[in-house]
């Protein structure tokens, strides 16, 4: 089976990190062959080429610019004809609004994010019905009703590679300036609200009479409301009096090389997180994880393998305090969130869970008068 995954490619985030995986994983399944559509070209569809996957730029689109809309639909449904694809797998309701509409081949719906049906984009995306919804967890599946009511979702948590940093511990605290008895806390993130950023400065700035922290913010503005949050940011920390012990690094490309130099990994989220690809990567560089029990997090996350807290700078405080005080806790939940990460996003198993779900649940659909294979969320 040919599968084309569809994606706008000007942001880069959770949703065109896992399509990474995915390309670096296409050939982990026999079942489907994998290749990837962008609206935009960009950092995405580089890495996605980077990667040896076939991308397909379907040119600049703005739902208010009428033409480009026709422009990307026509070149759309030309290269579904030209590489006889047999599915098209949409991340998210911009893409299916934009396209899935005139698309003949059956569609399927990957929900990474919470949709109440009311946005404009939602409204657009129930003119068709998918042969297949996918969600990133229970949590997003919950939601799946407020656009589709009548397709139940499968659950497919993200596939999410385990790349082994390219320089030491020792070399990237080095560069970081990080003290050999020093604790590196870190946050990997989208600069957004949500993320929790204000909460982990309010928090640490409790523990300012705690000598032996630095705090390192990974993360830069990718959209004008996201540099205003930034600029907000970092008055914030300037006005705690933290700038020497909190930095922003911005936008980095070596996640695994720093995530290879941290201690304790705490993404505080104040809005619900559906799935937390970010998690998954700190777990699998044997981190401690703090964060707060909201969203997809309870799923993720055992008792022992990270703490999870109320969205307030007291319960915050309190953990990290320990954690840092405390180099055994920290080694061993990261000890097992290393085993809990991969049972739950090993990439080749997630790819060929992915695979199989795809490939029978769309030979149902297209042959309806042979008995029904079952098929159950994973």
């Amino acid at each position: 089976m040919r599968v084309l995954h569809v994606c706008a490619g000007n942001l880069f985030g959770g949703i065109e990190s896992m399509l990474l995986t995915l390309a670096h994983y296409r050939f982990a399944s026999s079942l489907i062959e994998q290749e990837f559509a962008c609206c935009f070209s960009g950092r995405v569809s580089q890495e996605l080429s980077a990667a040896g996957a076939s991308v397909h730029i379907l040119g600049d689109v703005r739902f208010s610019k009428p033409a480009s809309v026709f422009r990307a639909r026509s070149r759309f449904r030309k290269v579904l004809r030209e590489y006889k694809f047999d599915c098209a797998v949409f991340h998210g309701p911009w893409t299916y609004a934009l396209l899935a509409s005139s698309t003949p081949i059956p569609c399927v719906f990957w929900a990474h994010g919470i949709h109440s049906g009311k946005h404009w984009l939602e409204v657009l995306s129930r003119l068709k019905r998918p042969a297949l919804v996918i969600a990133n967890s229970e949590f997003t599946s919950c939601a799946r009703p407020n656009i589709f009511k009548d397709v139940k979702p499968f659950v497919i948590y993200c596939p999410v590679d385990q790349p082994q940093p390219c320089v030491s511990r020792g070399e990237m605290r080095s560069q970081l300036g990080v003290s050999g008895d020093s604790v590196a806390i870190f946050q990997v993130s989208r600069m957004e609200q949500c993320k929790g950023h204000f909460l982990l400065v309010e928090a640490l700035a409790s523990l300012r009479s705690v000598s032996n922290w630095e705090c390192f913010i990974v993360g830069g503005a990718q959209r004008e409301s996201e540099a205003d949050y930034e600029s907000r940011l970092k008055q914030q920390i300037a006005d705690s009096g933290l700038s020497g012990r909190i930095h922003l690094l911005g936008q980095r490309c070596d996640i695994p090389e720093l995530l290879a130099a941290a201690d304790i990994f705490c993404q505080p989220n104040v809005g619900p997180e559906t799935f937390g690809i970010s998690f998954i990567e700190a777990m699998y560089a044997g981190l401690a994880v703090v964060t707060t029990a909201m969203g997809a997090a309870p799923e993720i996350f055992r008792e022992n393998c990270g703490i999870l807290v109320k969205p307030n700078a007291g319960d915050l405080a309190a953990p990290l305090a320990k954690l840092i005080a405390d180099p055994e806790m920290r080694s061993t939940l990261g000890t097992n969130a290393k085993i809990r990460a991969a049972a739950l996003s090993d990439p080749a198993q997630q790819v060929k869970t992915l695979a199989e779900t795809l490939f029978w649940h769309i030979l149902n659909s297209q042959c309806p008068s042979k008995p029904q294979l079952a098929i159950g969320s994973h």
